[in-house]
C-alpha cells in the first residue's frame, strides 16, 4: 500500500497534536482567600474574577509576585495577603459556581495560545515548527 506524502505529512501532524495535547503542562491560576466571620470564605482571582489568569506554573508564579506588588516599587502592597500559585481543577469545582465559566473559557484561551503547533496558522506544519515540536518531545 502506497501512501502519498501529503496524506503522510497530514498524518504526522493529526498525531503530532494528539501527543503534544495528551502532554499538555497542567494550567495554574493565581488566587486568593479570605474569610470574614460575617460572609464566610471568599475566592478572588488575580487579576480579576471576570478575566482571571490561567498559565504554566512559571508564569503563575511571576503573576503572584505582580499581586503581592504595592504602589511603591520594592514595597509590598497592603492587600498583599495569600495570592497563591494553584493547580487548576475544573473537576472538582461544584458544577453551579459562578468561576466555573470564567475559568473554563481562560484555560481555553491558554491552552490554544500555548499548545497550538502550528504557530503561523497556515493550516500546515512548516520545517520550523516540526523542529520545535521535536525539542518538546525531547524534554
Amino acid at each position: 500500500m502506497k501512501i502519498k506524502s501529503s496524506r503522510l505529512q497530514q498524518i504526522i501532524q493529526e498525531e503530532l497534536s494528539h501527543v503534544l495535547s495528551e502532554r499538555a503542562e497542567e494550567l495554574f491560576v493565581v488566587r486568593v482567600s479570605s474569610s470574614s466571620p460575617f460572609s464566610g470564605t471568599v475566592t478572588s482571582y488575580w487579576p480579576s474574577n471576570t478575566e482571571p489568569f490561567v498559565g504554566s506554573k512559571a508564569e503563575a508564579e511571576e503573576q503572584v509576585i505582580k499581586a503581592k506588588e504595592g504602589p511603591i516599587p520594592g514595597k509590598p502592597s497592603r492587600f498583599a495577603r495569600d495570592w497563591r500559585a494553584v493547580r487548576l481543577d475544573l473537576d472538582r469545582m461544584q458544577p453551579d459556581d459562578p468561576m466555573r465559566s470564567p475559568l473554563a473559557a481562560a484555560r481555553d484561551a491558554a491552552k490554544a495560545r500555548t499548545h497550538n503547533p502550528d504557530k503561523n496558522a497556515d493550516g500546515a506544519l512548516d520545517a520550523k515548527e516540526l523542529e520545535a515540536i521535536a525539542k518538546n518531545l525531547e524534554r
